[in-house]
């Protein structure tokens, strides 16, 4: 008997903390098995060449050594499918703004190399900002060490 768990991972709008909601989002995709799909930019799987597709190879390429396995590089609907899952759920976990900077991107990879890019605080501008926001963060005493923190 298979049970389905609803997950409640509240969407990234830029200005929460995008680690915290990248490691949910991973979580969640390794649970449903989709994990690998964020690091897979091909989306394609090696085959062996058919007996017509090596004849025109050995034709073409005196040289080539006979004895050599010849593969082609095909189109993996598997993986092309499951990489549209793991971009359905990011999209469902990301609010309209920053899903209008990655709308255009077409496998689950790129568009998370893309989320990393913006969002991580890796670059100087990111630092900057953050320092500037930490230096200049006052607590009110009005509101509680949690509600501050927020």
């Amino acid at each position: 008997m298979a049970t389905t768990t609803r997950v409640e991972i509240k969407a990234f709008d830029g200005d929460n903390d995008f680690s915290l909601w990248k490691m949910r989002i991973m979580a969640q995709l390794g649970v449903l098995g989709l994990k690998g799909t964020l690091t897979d930019f091909a989306l394609t799987k090696t085959e062996p060449l058919t007996k017509s597709e090596e004849k025109q190879v050995a034709s073409g390429d005196e040289s080539s050594d006979s004895s050599a396995v010849l593969t082609k590089e095909v189109p993996d609907p598997i993986k092309i499918e499951k990489s549209e899952q793991a971009i359905n759920i990011i999209i469902n976990h990301i609010s309209d703004t920053v899903l209008r900077k990655v709308n255009h991107y077409k496998t689950a990879a790129t568009l998370w190399e893309l989320l990393n890019e913006l969002y991580m605080e890796t670059s100087l501008p990111n630092r900057i900002y953050a320092q500037l926001k930490f230096y200049s963060f006052r607590m009110m005493t009005s509101k509680t060490i949690d509600q501050n923190v927020r």
